[in-house]
């Protein structure tokens, strides 16, 4: 080789070399997640490259984020103004594709009181926790915290109503609590149709909200099967105005700063009525005549001093219903009236040194009434409660103690049937007046320890309840969690508990009902990225009230019968591309079914709940998203003859359940985002059962019990809405 040849081949080498080391210094791209300390993601942590500040992102809805133009040899620096900076060199990182950046809380004694106060003791044992982000995201919500709740595996209700039920347990056993504040019956136009089927809470209020499936913290009130733990606005960054309208009505949220982010005050009002979804789609709400509402609310949070907040929500409703429906042996029209007033005081002190204190106030004033045939009630119903709460680090724990009034009132009013199953207006009636009143006085203890730097977090709780009044003795409720984590991502937890509460009274009723539950829970969490898989198997037993009047012939008496069940679950969420999501949550448990009468025998029966979504996303045009829902039919009234008691009066014999075909529901949602300079549009559309599936409700029988008919839960139905907001 010639000296000349042999010098353009170092220089085209040398050439070819600084380009490659050129391209790979300067040219990387760096994607990946910032995650808390639980793996949960962090919205709004900011990226950049260490000493550059023009060179920076911030993480998204799932904690992810994209940076390009980097060195090898740079060094990247994550910070949010809740958790300790970190800096990250990238010489150090086998790959940049798919990075996992963990920071954890602000070891400052002030940010430390801040999140202590902030966040529940036992939110790192919850199974879920929702922000308003992901509730508007959500497939199944249809823009409702609790409706949210419909899309975990763990969900288990079967009504398409907002009413939490987890894993096979009634409606009643689970509590919902606002501020710290139990909230009975959360839910509009509970015990209709499905339209209306909506929670008392907007999103746009929301701080967060955490998801207990089993094992309920005691901390939070008395509960059986699970909790729903919500937190109202603790922050408002600016301040705004959102207006939406859709073909029920119209809503109106204004979010005003009252001189810092933690003083505000959030204004709500929403008005509904059918006359357009009746008039345009009539084959669609079958049941339905008419229905209006008006709800207004309030959330007004004050920093009265660098350590003492107070937080007050409010919130009013009026509603009227009118359809036709069918119960035993009767169909006719249905009307009901309610007006409802709740508020939550919430005045918290936080001290470096001594921790959190905490003064809850709640009052709830309901005033329902149903007229149904020959039916025809007016309840009043009342619920107070006072607690007093502390909690502070110590000895390397975290606990918190309490004390708490809980007290309910019911008076009744009207008349009921005299004979079960006599609706029919002329048969027979009685007096439904009655009073009757429940409550206690509690105390409380909790306390969180981790352990071995961190592996594992250890949970031990115990509430002494004492009844007031009544012959019920004192009773205690306990648990223990223990979880581990063995890396990030990975969460394995150990649930158990023993439980009793009252279960809220019947329609017909004014008392209270002392129940009791035990659980034991095995779940485990993967989560890295956008990739979710949590797999959860759980015993219970639990008594379960039944409305033994079929056998008694008195409306309202219950009883109970204590019942064993147990079940495994499965859900997976993952991106197929950027554009693409997915996600499957699978449930299988088998149950008891309470009876119809004491004579009654029923068996273990197998359930399953199968829920799909799929959703394409792009943020220039539009974001679709399609959502599977099927489950086993409902338990429906079954009787072997009936017995003429007078002209036309008739009671149903052999009473038992039997199943009805199973339930399936496809829907499709699209919506698009738009900005208008300091405003935002977005524009949604809603086809609920798209394949018009008729799923029965539950059914009604002939006058002389010979025949039956079916009424059905939502057909399909189509809802177009828009919301402007705006800054």
């Amino acid at each position: 080789m010639s000296m000349r040849r042999l010098r353009l081949f170092l220089g085209a080498l040398c050439g070819l070399l600084l380009g490659v080391f050129s391209a790979s210094g300067q040219g990387l791209s760096v994607s990946g997640y910032v995650r808390d300390r639980e793996g949960q993601p962090i919205l709004g942590a900011r990226i950049q490259r260490l000493g550059d500040s023009t060179r920076r992102v911030s993480s998204g809805l799932e904690g992810e984020f994209r940076l390009e133009g980097l060195g090898r040899g740079d060094t990247l620096l994550i910070s949010h103004s809740l958790y300790q900076p970190q800096r990250l060199p990238l010489t150090r990182q086998p790959r940049l594709d798919s990075l996992v950046v963990q920071l954890r809380e602000r070891a400052v004694a002030l940010a430390e009181v801040e999140i202590l106060a902030r966040a529940p003791i036992a939110h790192r044992f919850a199974g879920e926790r929702m922000t308003e982000l992901d509730v508007y995201l959500n497939p199944l919500a249809q823009a409702d915290p609790l409706k949210a709740v419909t899309a975990l595996a763990s969900s288990t209700a079967a009504t398409e109503q907002a009413n939490p039920e987890f894993r096979g347990s009634p409606a009643a056993y689970s509590l919902v609590t606002i501020n710290k504040v139990p909230i009975e019956s959360p839910v509009r136009y509970s015990g209709l149709s499905n339209q209306g089927f909506f929670s008392l809470f907007h999103p746009a209020l929301l701080d967060q909200q955490w998801v207990y499936a089993s094992n309920p913290p005691i901390t939070a009130g008395k509960a059986l099967s699970g909790l729903v733990d919500v937190r109202s606005r603790q922050r408002l960054e600016a301040s705004s105005t959102a207006l939406s309208l859709g073909m029920a009505g119209v809503s109106v949220v204004r979010s005003q700063r009252l001189g810092s982010p933690r003083s505000f005050v959030q204004l709500y009002g929403n008005a509904q009525r059918s006359d357009l979804l009746t008039a345009l789609a009539p084959e669609s709400y079958p049941e339905l005549r008419h229905f209006s509402s008006l709800d207004l609310g309030m959330n007004l949070r004050l920093q009265l001093a660098p350590r003492l907040a107070l937080q007050l929500y409010s919130y009013g409703l009026v509603d009227a219903f009118r359809g036709v429906t069918g119960t035993m042996n009767y169909a006719g029209e249905i009307r009901t009236r309610s007006r409802r007033f709740f508020s939550v005081l919430n005045l918290r002190h936080s001290s470096e040194r001594l921790g959190v204190t905490t003064l809850n106030l709640g009052y709830d004033r309901k005033r329902p009434s149903l007229s149904l045939g020959l039916l025809d009630l007016q309840q009043r119903a009342e619920h107070a409660y006072l607690s007093l709460e502390h909690k502070l680090q110590a000895w390397g724990m975290e606990l918190e103690g309490g004390l708490a009034w809980d007290g309910h009132y019911y008076a009744l009013s009207g008349q009921l049937p005299r004979y079960p199953g006599g609706f029919a207006p002329g048969a027979p009636a009685r007096d439904a007046a009655g009073r009757g009143h429940y409550g206690s006085l509690d105390a409380y203890l909790y306390a969180y320890r981790p352990l071995l730097g961190g592996l594992l977090d250890l949970s031990l709780g115990l509430r002494y309840v004492r009844p007031m009044g009544g012959e019920d003795a004192p009773f205690l409720s306990y648990q223990g969690m223990l979880q581990l984590q063995p890396a990030l991502g990975h969460r394995l937890l150990l649930g158990a508990g023993v439980y009793r509460a009252y279960v809220p009274p019947a329609l017909y009723a004014t008392e209270g009902l002392l129940c009791a539950a035990q659980g034991l829970n095995l779940d485990y969490a993967y989560r890295h990225g956008a990739r979710q898989m949590k797999v959860s198997v759980y015993l219970r037993q639990e008594d379960v009230p039944y409305d033994s009047s079929w056998r008694l012939g008195a409306l309202g008496q219950r009883e109970r019968r204590e019942l064993p069940s147990w079940g495994l679950e499965y859900s997976w969420e993952d991106m197929l591309s950027p554009r693409w999501s997915y996600g499957l949550a699978l449930s299988a448990l088998r149950r008891q079914r309470a009876p119809l009468v004491a004579e009654q025998v029923t068996r273990q029966e197998w359930g399953y709940f199968a829920k799909l979504h799929l959703q394409w996303s792009h943020p220039r045009y539009f974001t679709a998203s399609l959502a599977y829902l099927a489950h086993r039919g409902p338990y429906l009234a079954k009787v072997s003859g009936a017995e003429q008691l007078a002209p036309g009066i008739y009671v149903p014999c052999g009473l038992s359940w039997e199943r009805g075909a199973d339930y399936q529901r496809l829907d499709l949602q699209v919506f698009r985002y738009m900005s208008l300079g300091r405003s935002m549009l977005t524009l949604y559309a809603s086809l609920s059962n798209l394949l018009d599936t008729a799923n029965v409700r539950e059914r009604y029988f002939s006058p002389d019990y010979s025949s039956t008919h079916p009424l059905y839960l939502q057909r399909r139905a189509l809802y177009l809405g828009a919301m402007l907001q705006w800054h």
